[in-house]
């Protein structure tokens, strides 16, 4: 006798109650809300109030863990989602990198050939007075942010001014401000006070990032897809430039490790060779040198090399688009060019080349300044000028 045997479908009576799934066939279903099952009272029933609050009772704990459960799902697939985001974000700045990388070797190549840094002659474009000694500067490719001490003054690239912004009253707290940088990716320059972090894109308001609140920061820097932040302990915060979300933080020890009374002060890494950071540092003798590092995605910076300049105190640096090029000014009111050409701690081949002025003032910070590679800003004391030269 043949006998059919018929598949039974899953009654889905099984449910795993953290993740919705069917412990027998696998399937997923996903509640738009808790069924809430309707009690038939009896005659009896109906005359006992306990019964019915009870019953009340009961639903109100079903949901509750209907929202607890939903959350869970939520939350594992709010997770699942970001990191997908970031991996996506991260392949595209990588493959960003590549190109911006080529192209940099290529123009690099024929700087090489033009640039030795021996011969330089700097023509002054534009120069404006400014009314204080505050000396902090960022720029983007078409325009110039100054802080004077109480207001932000955004400058275009004619040194015209633009808008002014005052952050005073905004802070809970009083708090100094320590440092700026532009931000290609999110068109904005980041302002970082002692306390916490704000975002300024030129033609909007000013933002405070309310996930970053800390006290002590000293300076920050990117590398095109994170934010690092140095804080008065020496320690080095990293965050995702995508939700401010807290990565890692890498310790005093772990970054001086044989120079651990030293001081960490400013960091920064380089534009083309981004994963070269170099901090300023306050040696034991209340000298400053240069700590050089390679960043790696492993979680770690590898130590590189300590430079401590004979006679010269280094007080602001800062990157060129040029492979291995930094632009340094010193405590002196000086400043130069500083090639290092190699990357292995053996193995490197330093420079040195001095700017020449014919002009009596004082240079207090200098930072490149549009897309063109020989475009610089100068900011001078004595007198307090902000000054636009090629070269």
């Amino acid at each position: 006798m043949n006998r059919s045997i018929s598949k039974q479908s899953c009654s889905h009576r099984f449910i795993n109650q953290e993740t919705g799934k069917c412990l027998h066939c696998g399937y997923m279903n996903i509640p738009i809300e808790p069924i809430i099952p309707v009690h038939k009272y009896s005659s009896n029933e109906l005359d006992d109030g306990s019964l019915e609050l009870e019953h009340y009772e009961r639903l109100v704990l079903m949901l509750d863990e209907w929202k607890k459960t939903m959350t869970n799902r939520i939350e594992s697939m709010y997770k699942s989602k970001l990191e997908r985001l970031r991996d996506e974000f991260e392949r595209q700045q990588a493959t960003r990198r590549r190109i911006q990388a080529e192209q940099n070797k290529i123009e690099t190549e024929y700087e090489h050939e033009e640039i030795e840094l021996t011969n330089i002659h700097f023509q002054l474009d534009h120069f404006v007075s400014i009314d204080t000694e505050y000396t902090l500067i960022a720029a983007s490719s078409e325009t110039i942010l100054l802080h004077d001490g109480r207001v932000f003054k955004l400058f275009d690239k004619n040194l015209r001014p633009l808008f002014a912004l005052d952050l005073t009253n905004s802070m809970r707290e009083r708090s100094k401000v320590v440092d700026l940088c532009y931000i290609s990716y999110l068109s904005s320059y980041l302002i970082l006070y002692e306390q916490g972090l704000w975002t300024f894109q030129p033609g909007s308001n000013a933002n405070l990032v309310t996930s970053i609140r800390r006290r002590g920061y000293l300076s920050l820097t990117t590398n095109t897809k994170d934010l690092f932040m140095l804080d008065i302990d020496g320690t080095i915060e990293q965050r995702s430039l995508v939700s401010w979300t807290f990565l890692r933080r890498y310790t005093k020890q772990h970054l001086l490790n044989d120079y651990i009374n030293d001081q960490l002060l400013s960091i920064r890494f380089h534009s083309i060779e981004y994963t070269i950071l170099i901090a300023i540092v306050r040696t034991t003798n209340n000298r400053r040198c240069l700590m050089i590092y390679k960043h790696f995605g492993s979680n770690t910076f590898k130590f590189l090399d300590r430079i401590l300049f004979p006679n010269i105190n280094i007080y602001t640096i800062s990157p060129i688009h040029l492979s291995h090029i930094w632009l340094i000014t010193t405590c002196e009111k000086q400043s130069f060019f500083f090639l290092d050409n190699k990357r292995e701690y053996h193995q490197r081949e330093q420079q040195q080349i001095w700017f020449e002025f014919d002009f009596d003032y004082r240079i207090k910070n200098a930072i490149q300044f549009g897309t063109n590679q020989r475009h610089l800003i100068v900011r001078t004391i004595r007198p307090s000028q902000l000054r636009l030269y090629h070269f």
